[in-house]
């Protein structure tokens, strides 16, 4: 793979998350506008959407190198 490719590819998985932690942060502030109060994020729930996202993070790379 060139060089060029591999830019590409890492700009756009970059611009990919980005962008998914922007719709992670307006959902989260949209339970806070109604809610009235911040919302609750501990170690234990951070853990488990970390456990999600690796899992189908492995899902789509493993799609990728069947293609």
């Amino acid at each position: 793979m060139g060089r060029e490719r591999k830019t590409l590819w890492l700009i756009v998985g970059a611009a990919l998350g980005a962008l998914f932690g922007l719709g992670v942060a307006h959902a989260l502030w949209q339970q806070y506008e109604e809610r009235g109060s911040l919302p609750r994020v501990d170690g234990k729930r951070g853990l488990r959407l970390l456990l999600t996202l690796l899992q189908a993070w492995r899902k789509i790379i493993a799609q990728l190198e069947a293609e």
